[in-house]
């Protein structure tokens, strides 16, 4: 099975795929506290939209760690940049979460 793209916040359970906010939500939820219903775009759906654009976060960050000073911070600039210019919805089309 794919990992999922979005996810209810019920089910926001694993943080590495979903981040700590989701998961802190998914966990008051789960204590029975008041939380406003939502859903959470995961890790898995960022990672594809920044690939779509061919930007190897991993790759980046090695590279940006064996750079120093003006080198470093173009480096790191770039990197916001394509982040920036990533584009969800293609990837999230079509996309239909179980709630």
């Amino acid at each position: 099975m794919a990992d999922p793209l979005v996810l209810s916040l019920s089910r926001c359970s694993d943080p590495s795929l979903v981040g700590g906010k989701a998961s802190g939500l998914a966990r008051l939820l789960a204590a029975g506290l008041a939380v406003p219903d939502g859903c959470c775009v995961t890790t898995c759906a960022y990672e594809q939209s920044l690939a779509s654009l061919g930007f190897d976060p991993r790759k980046r960050w090695r590279r940006a760690r064996g750079l120093m000073g003006e080198d470093r911070r173009q480096e790191l600039q770039g990197c916001r940049a394509a982040i920036g210019r990533s584009d969800l919805s293609g990837v999230l089309q079509g996309v239909r979460e179980e709630l």
